[in-house]
């Protein structure tokens, strides 16, 4: 069995499981053809994940930030989670290519969230942010390896975060000049000082 072939078969006993719970705790039977998908579809999601880390641990051989070419426009998007309230807040950066912040927003989501969500909510701020600014060439970075593959190949799926993601993909079609990037935490400590 290769590592696709485990991750799938143990995302399906996750969902196998979870179905069981449902139905035992809540009298919901999950249909299995919604189990069978909803576990290829989170395999996918991690093994495209784990596509880039790896990726981007073997290209980051420099620590620090890097600003954007001439002519562009560099948005840093992180989230702030508090996984026991569920509560979260964003940031956002924006810098052009002399470095200097031209634009910048942090507030509080309302409801609860996951950290996912919450990363996905400050991808979606980011995106309206470069489009209220006219901004034609961004790149986006964030240190959510999930979201930045969504939003990278433009995937509207069932996932959750893709619910919250849904208006912002759909905004892409209009932008092709904007692309988004995995990057680490330690290269990302600007939006993420922002959230918190």
């Amino acid at each position: 069995m290769d590592q696709k072939q485990l991750t799938l078969f143990i995302t399906l006993l996750w969902n196998l499981w979870n179905r069981r719970n449902k139905w035992i705790h809540d009298g919901q039977l999950i249909p299995h053809i919604i189990v069978v998908d909803y576990a290829q579809l989170l395999s996918s999601d991690f093994m495209n994940a784990q596509e880039m880390v790896s990726n981007s641990a073997d290209s980051n051989t420099h620590e620090h930030w890097t600003k954007p070419t001439q002519d562009c426009i560099k948005i840093n998007v992180d989230e702030a989670f508090n996984p026991v309230s569920r509560k979260a807040a964003v940031g956002v950066i924006a810098r052009n290519s002399h470095d200097m912040m031209i634009d910048g927003s942090a507030f509080q989501l309302r409801g609860l969230h996951t950290a996912e969500s919450a990363e996905a909510c400050a991808f979606k701020e980011g995106v309206r942010m470069a489009i209220e600014n006219d901004w034609t060439q961004v790149v986006f970075e964030g240190d959510s390896a999930t979201v930045v593959s969504k939003l990278d190949r433009k995937e509207l799926d069932r996932s959750h975060t893709a619910a919250h993601l849904r208006s912002t993909i759909l905004k892409l079609v209009d932008h092709p000049g904007f692309s988004f990037s995995f990057v680490r935490r330690a290269l990302n400590r600007a939006a993420h000082g922002l959230a918190q």
